[in-house]
């Protein structure tokens, strides 16, 4: 069944356009203003033709999450330090170790030791 509800929309035209326009503190030319008032009439239009649409047989209780399917949790092991590793550039003491980037206070230049992280 048809949504067969008229809705009392306003027209658009050109003073609707120009109010609009003043509230946004646009400054339109003449030009746009008419295109502008054709554009949102069009607009409305197609509004308007959605607002026929028959709806009665769409669930509209549908969301995006009812049909998101969600894997099992499963535990897994912990990675061992080796594994942990395997890939560090730079390992000491169980620690990676990686560039300093930020200046000693003590003075002006960046250091460029490495240190532990």
């Amino acid at each position: 069944m048809a949504n067969t509800e008229k809705t009392n929309t306003a027209p658009i035209n050109e003073d609707t356009v120009r109010h609009v326009a003043k509230l946004a503190r646009l400054d339109l030319s003449d030009a746009e203003l008419a295109r502008y008032t054709q554009d949102l009439t069009k607009i409305l239009d197609l509004v308007e033709q959605l607002n026929g649409l028959d709806l009665n047989s769409i669930d509209l209780n549908l969301d995006a999450h009812s049909q998101t399917v969600y894997r099992p949790d499963e535990t897994e092991l912990p990675l061992n330090r080796e594994q942990v590793f395997k890939n560090a550039p730079h390992e000491e003491d169980h620690c990676f170790r990686v560039p300093q980037i930020l200046a000693n206070p003590s003075s002006n230049k960046q250091s460029t030791e490495v240190t532990h992280a």
